[in-house]
């Protein structure tokens, strides 16, 4: 699951950065792998994070360097 933390920074960028166009993400290798490692878990947190991406209405580019 995503962490409350992440949402609330997802949120803060939503309302904070009401312009934003493009947002890139740095994944630590250790968060990633724990968090890719079970697929239905992978799969639940992207969706999520779809969700909350799509909830920044001015977004159109997503950079994800794990």
């Amino acid at each position: 699951m995503l962490y409350k933390a992440y949402i609330k920074n997802l949120k803060l960028i939503r309302d904070t950065y009401i312009s934003i166009i493009t947002l890139k993400l740095s994944l630590l290798l250790n968060s990633a792998n724990y968090a890719f490692s079970d697929s239905l878990i992978a799969i639940k947190a992207l969706d999520l994070l779809d969700t909350r991406f799509k909830a920044i209405l001015s977004l159109k580019e997503i950079i994800i360097n794990f």
